[in-house]
């Protein structure tokens, strides 16, 4: 039971059977609102863009609303919001207003670490990828200190991870640092490490 329904397509690929298995599961609820969400904008060009909806109209099926987007570059945020709103009803307020998730803090900073180093090496790293925060040091008269080891498969994608010199993992920890400060409101130390899985 849900108000409405978002299908994230990405643009710069065709429609597949996956794609098609989910539409079908979704149609299981035909009078349940449907947007299509055409993601990854900034790589398309308006003609691509165009041709998207028609594959998607083609293959798939209606929607009541088609949005495209960029997650990556937050772009089309307000419009996809602008889209949603008129499908969803005030209900009752099952959080406090000042609470935006009920996911665990230690939780979203993993993800955060995680879809940081995602983002940077695209389809060269698996998403069985994992992180794990391994110590916290609290600190009264200073920055608290996380330490988080990312673990790979492969000793290859341990060196796609670090980087040059150490250059990528140095961008992946200045990057996630800043969101992990935002998220805690303080400043804080951020130490990575890649290891590989023990198999």
């Amino acid at each position: 039971e849900v108000e409405a329904v978002m299908m994230v397509l990405d643009g710069t690929q065709e429609i597949s059977t996956g794609d098609q298995f989910v539409y079908d599961k979704i149609m299981k609820a035909p009078n349940t609102p449907r947007i299509a969400v055409i993601n990854k904008i900034d790589l398309m060009s308006d003609e691509e863009i165009e041709d998207k909806i028609g594959e998607i109209k083609a293959k798939l099926g209606d929607f009541h609303r088609i949005v495209t987007m960029s997650a990556e570059y937050s772009i089309g945020i307000p419009k996809l919001l602008e889209n949603l709103e008129p499908f969803l009803e005030e209900g009752i307020m099952y959080y406090p207003e000042d609470m935006y998730t009920d996911m665990p803090i230690y939780k979203m900073i993993i993800e955060i670490v995680r879809e940081k180093i995602l983002t940077r090496t695209r389809d060269e790293i698996p998403h069985s990828i994992a992180v794990e925060i391994i110590n916290v040091e609290r600190r009264d008269n200073g920055k608290d200190k996380y330490d988080i080891n990312i673990y790979v498969e492969r000793d290859s994608q341990k060196g796609i991870v670090i980087g040059k010199k150490g250059a990528l993992l140095k961008a992946v920890g200045t990057e996630a640092r800043k969101d992990i400060e935002t998220l805690l409101e303080k400043k804080i130390y951020l130490n990575l490490w890649v290891k590989v899985k023990d198999k």
